[in-house]
């Protein structure tokens, strides 16, 4: 992957990076399939408070599974999304908006539903977490049905 351009990095924390990547997906791409709207749009108050509630949940989980992740606190990652990641996207649409939209199955069960799942194992409480999870398989279940618009 080097020799193609493609920057690598090894590391012996790679649990810390899949759930810090999950963390970012958590945050932006079930607000955007729920209100089908741009990540750009996810920047309005509202829904940024529902981004900080997800992060910090996802956080307390993180940490009582002895995840480290690779931003130091909440206020960090949240720095980031709204300053330099969400700006870089603004004009996409997530994936999983994309998936509802054509019929197919969202992630949602690997993402949010991994954070309800150790959350409930590690005894910490998700309720936004789990709400998000609800709204998209709702949301999936009209889709199904025939008569759907």
């Amino acid at each position: 992957m080097g020799a193609a351009g493609i920057p690598v990095e090894c590391t012996d924390r790679i649990k810390d990076h899949i759930w810090s990547k999950n963390l970012i997906n958590c945050s932006l791409n079930p607000l955007s399939a729920i209100q089908e709207v741009t990540y750009g749009e996810l920047r309005e108050p509202g829904s940024w408070e529902i981004i900080e509630k997800i992060v910090r949940e996802t956080y307390a989980v993180m940490k009582a599974d002895g995840i480290r992740p690779l931003w130091g606190d909440p206020d960090t990652i949240l720095g980031y999304l709204h300053g330099a990641l969400i700006p870089v996207m603004a004009n996409h649409c997530s994936s999983m908006l994309q998936d509802i939209l054509h019929g197919h199955r969202a992630e949602i069960d690997y993402l949010n539903g991994a954070i309800v799942a150790r959350g409930e194992e590690q005894g910490v409480p998700t309720p936004v977490n789990r709400e998000i999870c609800e709204r998209i398989r709702r949301r999936q279940n009209a889709c199904d049905r025939p008569n759907f618009p």
